[in-house]
């Protein structure tokens, strides 16, 4: 268990090492690369950006809604993951088993006709969450419930929506560097 401040600084460092590496690794490809699906089958670098830029435009405001909430918290608490936050987390950690799944229709990418402003958007997004970071620091995380894209009766805190999306991120992403290979 970690202090909110420790496990802020955590989530920090990831959210920096995936800014950096998109921007390295896929900021200035050409779109033919961006666009082209892999030899085994399944979604271009664009639209893994694409589908990862679907998840930050649900969860971003419904963050920041949390954030703009009145709190009442005079120290914050340690934090701790729930179990459901957990179970989310684990299920897209690229570390275990690369199970696929198969992504709900509101995150499953459209056809993309600029396949540099995807990923531009997507950096963007990162930038955005790493400002939302900073604004947690005052904020008792597991006390700001969010409902999930998955569905609306599931809710879990904001600091297991964050760490979840940045699970998610470096799962796709490590999608994305398998098809430059």
């Amino acid at each position: 268990m970690l202090s909110q401040e420790e496990y802020l600084i955590k989530l920090e460092a990831i959210l920096e090492k995936q800014l950096q590496e998109v921007i390295a690794v896929f900021q200035n490809l050409p779109s033919s690369t961006l666009l082209q699906p892999p030899a085994q089958g399944g979604w271009s670098i664009a639209e893994c950006f694409e589908h990862l830029n679907t998840y930050a435009e649900y969860y971003h405001p419904k963050i920041q809604q949390g954030f703009n909430r009145p709190s009442h918290a005079t120290e914050l608490p340690l934090f701790r993951n729930t179990w459901l936050g957990l179970y989310f987390i684990k299920t897209m950690n690229s570390d275990s088993r690369q199970k696929k799944y198969k992504a709900i229709k509101q995150h499953q990418p459209k056809p993309i006709e600029n396949p540099s402003a995807a990923i531009s958007r997507f950096i963007q997004h990162l930038e955005d969450l790493l400002k939302l970071l900073h604004a947690a620091g005052t904020r008792d995380l597991k006390s700001i419930k969010l409902k999930t894209s998955l569905a609306p009766l599931i809710k879990i805190n904001a600091g297991d929506a964050i760490e979840f999306l940045l699970v998610h991120n470096q799962r796709h992403i490590q999608q994305a560097r398998r098809i430059l290979k």
